[in-house]
């Protein structure tokens, strides 16, 4: 999300590293899957797109790029589009926002900036069942860059025929030895891609079901395997019907166990819990400092309730925010992200 919404070279570079051991090793494998999609005049000397002597592509081979993007990665292409995105408490806004307000029917793709480039964009917008993808490189400015999209955009639309042919692109054979870390110094292995996103998921409102299936799932004791600290575990080939046991373990190490420690069924049901934050000498402070310490677990502190609340720490009288009504995991999910931010966090039980 960082190098797709907010263009972090330096998540680029992690991402690269972590592919292929070294941001030079993943430049050579990008140059190789450029060739097979048919990316002729491109050489990819590191993962950011920096500028360096040698790292080198054109707009028809960008368009290329943007169409394997499309079409190979719809699971993730919708990244793209997204004005913001929130990480680590912080809203990071989309460095194409301008572009994606701007224009009916865009839905991405990605901006460059390098002193030696200038102001750069590969776009794609879809209207009435038709794509059209645009390159534009070397613009002088932001706005330059923008109306010249506009412009090359409209003209695509305006010729684009009405077609529902396609030429299917063909699957790339690239070395899987590329794409896998040793187990010595990384985590990271040879894996399949990600299932596609379902079109819809439904989660059924009957209470009664979902307790069904809770209680299934704690009946199943499986054996955790763990030979290998470094790998994942190997997940059971047959899950069993409700009620039945696969085997009857009571080592701390079974799927029941894990299950009960995480869900905490009987201390997680109730908001009764609070997260008290920070040590400010005035209530003015506090206040002031309450949408930053929000944004630090947008998703759960948004919705609970916010008060300033007097208190005493180290002998002083203090003002601390509070937040209440949460449950227990999300109050220690939420304190843990502000401990980390070097917040002074606390979580409480709310006595009724």
């Amino acid at each position: 999300r960082a190098a797709a919404i907010r263009s972090a070279n330096d998540a680029a570079t992690a991402l690269g590293e972590a592919i292929s051991g070294s941001e030079k090793n993943f430049g050579l494998y990008m140059t190789r899957a450029a060739k097979a999609m048919g990316m002729k005049n491109t050489t990819f000397k590191n993962a950011n797109g920096l500028t360096r002597t040698g790292h080198i592509s054109t707009a028809r081979d960008m368009a290329i790029l943007a169409r394997r993007l499309i079409y190979d990665f719809p699971e993730y292409y919708h990244l793209f589009g997204r004005n913001s995105v929130i990480s680590s408490g912080r809203k990071l806004y989309n460095t194409n926002r301008k572009f994606l307000a701007s224009y009916s029917g865009a839905d991405g793709i990605k901006t460059g900036f390098t002193s030696a480039a200038g102001y750069n964009l590969a776009a794609s917008a879809s209207r009435n069942k038709k794509r059209v993808i645009g390159i534009v490189f070397g613009s002088g400015s932001v706005k330059l860059r923008t109306q010249r999209m506009t412009e090359l955009l409209d003209i695509g639309f305006a010729k684009a025929v009405n077609s529902r042919s396609m030429v299917s692109l063909p699957s790339l054979i690239l070395n899987s030895a590329e794409i896998k870390v040793s187990s010595l110094n990384g985590i990271i292995f040879r894996a399949s891609a990600p299932p596609r996103r379902p079109e819809s998921f439904y989660i059924s409102s009957d209470g009664g079901k979902l307790n069904l299936t809770i209680k299934a799932l704690l009946d199943l004791a499986v054996e955790v395997e763990n030979s290998d600290q470094m790998r994942p575990l190997v997940r059971p080939r047959v899950i069993a019907d409700i009620g039945k046991v696969i085997t009857s373990n009571n080592s701390e190490k079974t799927l029941k166990a894990k299950l009960l420690k995480i869900l905490e069924l009987d201390e997680d049901s109730e908001r009764n819990y609070s997260v008290l934050v920070g040590s400010y000498f005035t209530e003015y402070n506090a206040k002031r400092d309450l949408t930053r310490l929000t944004l630090a677990d947008f998703d759960t502190l948004s919705s609970a309730k916010k008060v300033i609340e007097e208190g005493v720490i180290e002998k002083k009288l203090v003002f601390r925010v509070k937040f209440s009504e949460l449950k227990k995991s999300d109050a220690l999910k939420a304190c843990k992200k502000l401990n980390a931010r070097n917040e002074l966090c606390d979580v409480s039980l709310d006595q009724n």
